[in-house]
Formats: C-alpha cells, sequence, structure tokens
C-alpha cells in the first residue's frame, strides 16, 4: 500500500462533492461558510470550488432539494482536479448521499496522479475508497464530512476528541489507531492488528463483480451502515461470506453462517 506525503498545519484542504448537495437551495451560501469554519478547526485552509454546489437556477433542483450536489461533469472534474493539484493534500468529501458510483468511468479512464493524496469521507464515498484502495493503491480514511446535515451534532465534527484523533493520523504523530470493542456472541476477547477494509454496506455491494470489489485479503472487515432493515443487513452478511477472499480476513474464518 503506498502512502500520502506528509501534511503540514494550514495545509489545503480542498472540498469537493462526488454525492448530494447541500439539500435546499436557500441552504447554499451559509452552509459554505459553516463549512470553511468547521475545516479551519481542524487546522487545513479549506479551498472551496466556485461551482462545487449548483445555483439557485440550475435545473438539478427538484422544488426543495438536490438530487446531485452538481452535474456529473462538474462534480468528476472537481474530484480529478483536486486529486491531481499539487495544492491540495487533503481531498475531503462535503457529504454522503448519492452519486459517487456515477464517478467512477471518469476516475477509470484517468491516469493515476503522481502523487498521493489524502480522501476523506464516509457513507456513499465508500465507492470512491474502495476505487482508491483497489486501482491505484491508496490508502485512505474513513473519516466524518463538513457538509453532512449532522455533521456537529451526531458525528461530533467540532469536538476537541474528533479534531484531535483526524490531525494526530494526518500530521503523522501516530502510525495506529485502537479501537476497543464489544463481542456480540462471545467472552474470548483477543487483541487483532492490520489493515482495515469496509465502508457503507449499501456501496459495498453495489462493487460486488466489478474491477472495484473489496479486497478482503488479510483485512479486518470494518462495516457502517444506518436505517436498514435487519433482513437486508443479514442478507449482506451472507452474501459477503461467499466472496472469494472473505476467509482471508484478518480477524478471523467464520465457522458458520452468520444469523440474527
Amino acid at each position: 500500500m503506498k502512502t500520502w506525503k506528509q501534511i503540514a498545519k494550514n495545509s489545503t484542504a480542498c472540498i469537493v462533492t462526488p454525492s448530494s448537495g447541500v439539500g435546499t437551495s436557500s441552504d447554499v451560501e451559509e452552509k459554505i461558510e459553516s463549512i470553511k469554519e468547521l475545516v479551519k478547526l481542524y487546522g487545513l485552509t479549506p479551498y472551496i470550488y466556485p461551482n462545487l454546489l449548483a445555483p439557485q437556477s440550475h435545473p438539478l433542483f427538484n422544488q426543495s432539494h438536490l438530487p446531485f450536489a452538481n452535474t456529473d461533469q462538474v462534480r468528476s472534474d472537481n474530484l480529478l482536479h483536486a486529486l491531481n493539484n499539487p495544492v491540495c493534500s487533503v481531498v475531503w468529501c462535503l457529504r454522503g448521499g448519492y452519486g459517487a458510483i456515477r464517478l467512477l468511468k471518469a476516475l477509470d479512464d484517468s491516469p493515476e496522479p503522481t502523487e498521493v493524496k489524502l480522501l476523506l469521507g464516509f457513507s456513499d464515498i465508500t465507492i470512491l475508497h474502495l476505487f482508491l484502495n483497489s486501482k491505484w493503491g491508496w490508502p485512505s480514511l474513513h473519516f466524518g464530512m463538513p457538509g453532512a446535515p449532522d455533521a456537529i451534532t451526531a458525528h461530533g465534527m467540532a469536538r476537541e476528541d474528533t479534531i484531535n484523533n483526524l490531525q494526530q493520523i494526518i500530521y503523522g504523530e501516530v502510525e495506529s489507531v485502537s479501537f476497543k470493542l464489544t463481542r456480540l456472541n462471545g467472552n474470548n476477547d483477543r487483541e487483532i492488528s492490520g489493515i482495515t477494509a469496509g465502508g457503507n454496506t449499501f456501496n459495498i455491494q453495489m462493487l460486488f463483480g466489478t474491477n472495484f470489489q473489496i479486497d478482503l485479503t488479510n483485512k479486518i472487515l470494518v462495516l457502517e451502515e444506518v436505517g436498514e432493515e435487519a433482513r437486508w443487513l443479514d442478507g449482506f452478511l451472507q452474501k459477503i461470506q461467499m466472496v472469494p477472499n472473505f476467509p482471508k480476513l484478518s480477524g478471523g474464518t467464520p465457522t458458520k453462517r452468520t444469523s440474527l
């Protein structure tokens, strides 16, 4: 796995919108200002593309919301610019939602940038994480996004510990991160270590059978999901155990199929 170059404090974080926008058109100007302030809390200098979000007059606006932040062309152009621009030390996705999968062809048709960039995001951004990991061999970070509707409340993006955790990683102050997990099906505690892979379950399964399918070889699988029915999640867990490289997970090989 490659690694991104050392990131210094006050480095530029280019904000991109591979997926959804911020909601109603009246939110745009106010939201952008709050995004800038939130990024600054992390000791980074935000760069906002002038066409980050489509204007109110754009036909993408459908009554009170945007299905995407902007057209596929604009979103892919901004993403590729950020990934190739030496000024951008961090490529931070504004929010998730839906739309990143529509940019994969443009990414796949583009040559790998000469410099590895750090990509931040979660949810729909799982699509981009899997592409960067599988196609270019880049590491990336599953992390909160400044434009998410509940970035500060539910995701704690303005909390001191959240800020410190990211700063320690991106500024090279720590080389690994530890998590204490609670087992749901046993009491035999043990420590495992290794490279994590995963993300949003819906987006992981969307890429099954493609060139960007998740590679679980010797990885620790971490999944995130919200709002899905138990039967859907159970079906996902059954399916992922049939993926050829699933038994090579560092976390161990299951001895029986998972059930809820």
